[in-house]
């Protein structure tokens, strides 16, 4: 597992530093490598003897003199020599050079060690003396230069100097190496006439063969792209804060799955940034084991760029249109609605209440028309000034909108005229809601206005009461009830069936203005009932 995990320079590295340390200890197993400490000791052993030698002719002289000159001169040319003297049988020293008594020490047998050696000088055959030297020790322990003058030495200076050498050249040439010299020339074509980029890794990442497609792609030579780490190029992926790790080749080579679709970014040397779907897969060997991995590349530069012109053409798109929604509410409400009150406007209103009256007749449900009108609304005006006129008149809208159901219609008939169309309420009901409405408006006008003015209104009740009317006849009905009201004193409501007791009153008192009024609206509909009656 160990060697799977190193790089292939590392594994030659180590190969080649196991070679050169096994020929040296060889070497030195046979003896072609030098004995520091044996070259050492034959220096010392040459020493002692002309040292003798010269000592020998001097002392047969009794020339002392040239004694002492040539131990302190021997001494003074050998940095191994640390002390050197001429003892005599007795014990006496007649010459000496250097700290004797400090670095000469005797063996218990007499005998020499490879620091303190004892050479006897003779003259005529007889022994006249000893000469003894003193020399510092041999480098046996684990000092620094113990080991500069062993193999240990040579042996660490070459696995480290040496595998680092190695380590650097292997890398060099290894990057250097050109995996495509190696595939046929068909393959290679075949290889470059993908249209999509491709690259082959090995475990590292370093990219053992590039496609001509990729290295157009990314701008550079494809000579240049062997032996680089592909993460090296430049990637960046689309999400803040993403890191090398998660690029799709190596996700595939840890996760031992492929990575399709992956988007990628880079900015080419031409300085275009450049988008990328990349689909990466391991390459399996062996057990299972990803050694390496093929990547694709697509670039979808120019596609996104259209995708996000056209998500921002549908977005401003998108935003004309809620805008003209917009203006279109805006338009529709003001066409439909009074500006002064905000209730609806009389096309409005008649276009509701028209599907109204035809849903309540064809289910036989009941129908209520109230009409409202602001009583001595000319003298507010005159008093007052059109500006409390106007105020008046919304404060009525106010009043109606918050006291009817959502399901009512209120409309600003006239100047101060309102109309409100009750469903499901039949004649007693919105009676009720009339006279609520009427003293709603009174008792709340005088908070409203401070005291300054208090508001009444008259009002007219109509009902659908047979299948042969139209429309309009349910409004009109509420109209002439609201002008008898006004007619009987104001401030107050009268049902349109009030209206119709009078009939023969009214067709009698020509001179009546209520019974002009009638006779505009509902006369034709009135004699008939007369009729029916006096028939019966």
């Amino acid at each position: 597992m160990i060697g799977r995990k190193l790089s292939p320079t590392a594994r030659l590295t180590i190969g080649l530093v196991s070679l050169v340390a096994s020929l040296l200890l060889l070497a030195q197993l046979l003896g072609f490598l030098p004995d520091h400490s044996r070259i050492a000791l034959d220096a010392r052993k040459n020493i002692t003897e002309s040292l003798a030698t010269q000592l020998s002719w001097s002392a047969s002289q009794n020339d002392f003199k040239s004694l002492q000159v040539t131990l302190t001169s021997i001494v003074g040319r050998n940095d191994d020599l640390l002390s050197a003297a001429l003892r005599r049988d007795s014990g006496e020293i007649v010459a000496v050079a250097g700290d004797h008594d400090t670095h000469w020490e005797a063996s218990a047998d007499g005998l020499s060690t490879p620091t303190h050696i004892r050479v006897p000088l003779f003259a005529r055959d007889q022994q006249r003396g000893t000469v003894e030297l003193s020399f510092v020790p041999l480098d046996t322990g684990f000092g620094l230069s113990s080991i500069q003058n062993s193999v240990f030495g040579i042996l660490g200076f070459t696995v480290i100097l040496g595998g680092l050498g190695f380590f650097l050249v292997l890398r060099r040439a290894l990057n250097e190496l050109d995996p495509s010299g190696v595939i046929p020339d068909r393959v290679k074509g075949a290889f470059d006439s993908l249209a999509e980029g491709v690259l082959i890794m090995d475990e590292h990442e370093n990219i053992v063969l590039a496609n001509e497609s990729f290295a157009a792609l990314v701008e550079q030579p494809v000579e240049s792209l062997a032996g680089k780490k592909a993460s090296a190029l430049g990637w960046r992926t689309m999400r803040a804060g993403d890191n090398a790790e998660n690029l799709p080749w190596l996700r595939a080579m840890r996760q031992g799955v492929s990575e399709k679709g992956v988007p990628l970014l880079m900015q080419v040397p031409s300085g275009l940034l450049k988008m990328f779907r990349v689909n990466g897969a391991p390459i399996i060997y062996g057990r299972g084991t990803a050694r390496g991995a093929l990547a694709t590349f697509d670039d979808v530069t120019d596609i996104e760029k259209k995708n996000t012109d056209l998500k921002r053409t549908l977005q401003k798109l998108e935003k004309s249109t809620d805008e003209m929604n917009r203006q279109n509410v805006e338009l529709r409400f003001l066409a439909t609605r009074d500006p002064l009150t905000g209730c609806l406007n009389r096309r409005a209103f008649f276009e509701h209440y028209d599907l109204l009256f035809g849903e309540a007749k064809a289910e036989g449900k009941a129908l209520s028309c109230i009409m409202f009108d602001i009583d001595h609304f000319k003298a507010v005006n005159d008093n007052h000034g059109h500006s409390v006129g106007d105020d008046v008149i919304c404060f009525m809208a106010d009043v109606l909108n918050l006291e009817c159901r959502d399901d009512d219609l209120v409309c600003r008939y006239g100047g101060e005229e309102f109309c409100i169309i009750l469903p499901e309420l039949d004649m007693d009901d919105a009676a009720a809601v009339a006279g609520r409405l009427c003293e709603k408006i009174r008792e709340t006008s005088g908070v409203h206005f401070k005291g300054r003015l208090t508001i009444t209104v008259s009002a007219g009740v109509a009902t659908q009461t047979s299948e042969h009317l139209i429309s309009m006849d349910v409004v009109n009905q509420a109209d002439t009830a609201l002008y008898a009201a006004k007619e009987a004193g104001r401030d107050r409501y009268v049902r349109w069936e009030e209206v119709e007791s009078k009939e023969l009153a009214i067709a009698l008192d020509s001179d009546s203005a209520l019974t002009r009024r009638i006779a505009t609206t509902q006369m034709p509909a009135i004699l008939e009932k007369v009729q029916l009656k006096r028939f019966c």
